[in-house]
């Protein structure tokens, strides 16, 4: 997830990834691993967009359906 290519260790239990720590490799990353890279598994199982949400002027979500999602990211992409 790095431009590094950063040395790392996945913890597992089972199927699921538990975290992701820095491995020590002095020529690469030292012992530090930057934030993206050691929550990026967090998508795999917290971060999933399952339904298409769209912001209300309140900050909340409005489920919308697939169909309309897309018609409207077509309007906005053809207004540009």
């Amino acid at each position: 997830m790095d431009g590094l290519g950063s040395a790392i260790q996945i913890d597992t239990r089972g199927t699921e990834i538990m975290r992701i720590l820095p491995r020590v490799h002095e020529e690469i990353n030292e012992e530090w691993l930057g934030d993206k890279s050691r929550h990026a598994f967090d998508g795999l199982k917290f971060q999933r967009l399952t339904t298409p949400l769209q912001r209300a002027p309140d900050n909340t979500f409005k489920e919308l359906s697939w169909q309309e999602a897309l018609e409207k990211v077509a309007k906005e992409l053809n207004s540009v």
